[in-house]
């Protein structure tokens, strides 16, 4: 697989770049410090929102390069590969996470009404569902392919999937999918409404089990959408405690008071989340 890079540019304490993978825009961002040695990846889902204000939902972008270079000097950077989001109905057909619909029939039919698709399947057309033919892309041929491409150190055991919304069940969903690849999740108002209970239990049930190692962050705020969020995830906390995760340094969900659904909410804590993704650092 090809990467074919359009763009390129200083951003922060780096190099971003945007390039076309198998027909996807894809952002990619490359630490220019004096680290020597391989380093963290990040694969980071919605890879518009990340970066640049001209391309972001609203305008706002997370940053996402800005907080690493913030990171304290200990730290070592991570690459990160952003792959866009497709638009409209081939968002969430792309990151719901399709082994749990498919085996729990109302889980998907909450997925149908929500997206008000409900029409549409009652005319005979099934919505396809491409959570594993995505995360499997993500894992299997996009990364391999930036790394070659670039010719980066990359340390296997630290690549983490981030996400926010259906980015956060998608990131979940890939570390559950391929925990060969990832060894952390970061998932950030993770979108469990449309499935509920039955969702919350099921995903977070198919991940790694706690010996594996693996780390999963969850979080969200309590104003509009995010508001919602809260029982689905008491329902998610309950599994990984039955489950053995250890909180806070390898599983945590964190309220954020007064935090939104949207991009800038998003910003204000990835700063935090990066250090517990990279530095175990927990705060209060």
């Amino acid at each position: 697989m090809s990467v074919r890079v359009l763009e390129q540019q200083p951003l922060a304490l780096g190099t971003h770049f945007t390039a076309e993978v198998d027909g996807r825009r894809v952002e990619i961002w490359e630490p220019t410090d004096s680290h020597v040695g391989p380093r963290p990846l990040l694969l980071a889902h919605d890879g518009q929102n990340l970066f640049l204000p001209g391309r972001s939902f609203g305008g706002v972008p997370w940053g996402l390069s800005d907080a690493i270079s913030s990171l304290p000097t200990k730290a070592v950077q991570p690459f990160v590969v952003a792959p866009w989001n497709r638009a409209d109905i081939g968002r969430a057909a792309d990151y719901a996470p399709q082994r749990v619909l498919q085996s729990l029939p109302d889980v998907e039919r909450g997925f149908t009404e929500y997206f008000n698709w409900t029409e549409h399947v009652a005319a005979g057309n099934p919505i396809q569902w491409f959570g594993d033919s995505y995360a499997q892309w993500c894992a299997s041929q996009l990364l391999p392919a930036v790394q070659s491409q670039f010719g980066w150190q990359v340390n296997s055991e630290a690549i983490a999937v981030m996400g926010s919304s259906m980015g956060g069940l998608a990131s979940a969903y890939a570390l559950a999918l391929r925990p060969d690849v990832y060894s952390a999740a970061l998932c950030l108002s993770t979108h469990w409404l449309p499935g509920g209970h039955a969702l919350a239990q099921e995903l977070t049930g198919m991940l790694p089990p706690s010996d594996s190692g693996a780390r999963i962050w969850f979080d969200h705020g309590t104003l509009n959408l995010d508001s919602t969020y809260g029982p689905f995830q008491l329902t998610a906390d309950a599994v990984m405690r039955e489950r053995g995760y250890r909180e806070p340094d390898q599983w945590r969900t964190k309220v954020y008071a007064d935090a939104d659904h949207n991009e800038t909410s998003w910003s204000v804590r990835l700063p935090e989340i990066l250090r517990w993704w990279l530095l175990n650092e927990h705060e209060q």
